[in-house]
């Protein structure tokens, strides 16, 4: 299996690939476990409690009234009964088993769920999603079934169909130029529309989802987030877990272990990634923002500073003579909503894209320094929103070289120009196949079922470089 394979084939949580039963039984999990770590936090003595409670009542399912062992697991959350969602959400398991086997079950679901806390169970918010929280999930998941635990890693996100779709597009791309040096990877993800009862799978697949279900999965996911969420907020993303860093903790981090090789190799993903994002209409990331103006024309705006923290890079220092394989990631992508609803914006925005990719390799060159810039622009912003004065004074230290490299150009500067025409050329050169390849087909159809003027506005676009 080659570099690129390896890639392709990782694995990710099955609450992201599942079907939309085990959506339903991972989240039942993670708002069991949410509810249990937020009330245990710091009571080991009275976790451990209920633990040996359940473990004898289920000892005593072969010989005992059902009812009775029912009595006595509900007595070991008598402690936590004015606590909601715990004690309701175990009552009802309990209320519900008819049969010693589904009590048995019902009572192995909780004695697993302490077993998981007691392992490094992780809810992280980590910051604002598009309409609401995001949070990080991790924990294991032990079964006397099986020896070795099941890790499981995901996000998940209050976010818009914009993100959706948007993100539905750079994969379909990333794995049609899977062959041509993988210039970028997307975090696979499924979504849910509480009010429009719709799970939106990882392969463009949309099910509906009945009345019931998506109640209870609003309810759920409302509960796992507590106060952080309005009535308001209906879609969440459910996104692959990558293990990596934002572009800026890179930076600050791990950048001065890269060899030259290595540094051209990311700028060259760099400029690879901002023509994508360009072609696609993305304002937020690292290729300079744009704006409809004077003359209904658009045109860029290079001092506003590039944004670090929609990229993530996979890559670990490596003390051996190999070169490890950088992996890029693009995430929480998005485009600008008024180039599709906006016809004349649209027009004018295509020909936009042709005189400033398609037409002189001046052109190219002017796009070159206007990128440094705005990435020069978003170094400096980070640097001075960092904190206090020992703050800002170590993050620009540790920015330093990075810094340093922008002004240099057999570094940034020819690497960016190198990975601009390469994805020029690419475009050019495989595009008229992409929308009948597997991967162009797949979202064309998903498109023309959820947001056709969106495969409008991108087909034309992308039709740009294909122009004589």
């Amino acid at each position: 299996m080659n570099s690129v394979d390896q890639v392709n084939y990782r694995p990710v949580d099955p609450i992201v690939t599942g079907q939309t039963s085990k959506v339903i039984s991972s989240t039942n999990t993670l708002c069991r476990m949410s509810a249990l770590s937020q009330h245990f936090q710091g009571s080991e003595s009275n976790l451990g409690q209920l633990k040996t409670i359940w473990e004898k009542a289920s000892l005593q399912l072969a010989s005992s009234n059902l009812n009775d062992v029912k009595e006595t697991m509900k007595s070991a959350l008598s402690t936590i009964e004015n606590v909601d969602p715990v004690y309701k959400i175990y009552t009802t398991m309990i209320d519900d088993a008819t049969t010693p086997e589904a009590l048995g079950k019902c009572s192995r679901k909780l004695l697993k769920d302490i077993a998981s806390l007691s392992f490094a169970f992780e809810k992280t918010k980590t910051s604002a999603g598009i309409n609401g929280p995001t949070y990080i999930v991790g924990y294991s998941r032990y079964s006397s079934k099986c020896a070795l635990s099941k890790r499981r890693d995901y996000i998940v996100k209050w976010t818009s169909w914009n993100e959706i779709y948007s993100s539905r597009i750079y994969d379909a791309l990333s794995q049609f130029l899977s062959s041509k040096n993988q210039p970028f990877l997307v975090p696979k993800l499924a979504a849910l529309d509480f009010d429009k009862r719709i799970h939106d799978q990882h392969d463009c697949k949309q099910l509906s989802l009945e009345e019931e279900t998506a109640a209870h999965l609003k309810q759920s996911y409302r509960a796992i987030a507590g106060k952080n969420t309005n009535k308001e907020e209906t879609q969440i993303i459910l996104v692959e877990k990558i293990n990596g860093s934002n572009l800026f903790d890179f930076v600050t981090m791990k950048y001065k272990f890269l060899n030259l090789h290595q540094k051209q190799a990311l700028f060259k993903k760099i400029g690879q990634l901002c023509i994508l994002d360009l072609a696609i209409g993305n304002p937020d990331r690292l290729a300079p923002a744009f704006e409809f103006g004077f003359g209904n024309q658009f045109t860029f705006k290079p001092t506003l500073p590039a944004n670090f923290c929609n990229v993530m890079i996979d890559w670990e220092p490596n003390t051996s003579n190999s070169d490890p394989l950088m992996e890029f990631y693009a995430i929480d992508n998005g485009f600008d909503s008024d180039l599709i609803s906006n016809k004349d914006q649209d027009k004018a925005y295509q020909q936009f894209l042709s005189n400033n990719l398609c037409s002189t390799y001046k052109a190219l060159q002017a796009l070159v320094t206007m990128t440094l810039t705005s990435l020069s622009e978003g170094i400096l912003l980070k640097i001075k929103t960092a904190g206090a004065p020992r703050a800002v004074q170590k993050t620009g230290i540790a920015c330093k070289l990075f810094q340093e490299d922008l002004k240099n150009n057999n570094i940034a500067y020819n690497a960016l120009l190198l990975g601009l025409t390469d994805m020029i050329t690419t475009l050019k050169e495989s595009l008229p196949y992409f929308w009948e390849s597997e991967e162009g087909l797949n979202l064309k159809n998903y498109l023309t079922t959820t947001h056709p003027e969106l495969l409008e506005a991108i087909s034309g676009r992308l039709a740009v470089f294909n122009k004589k």
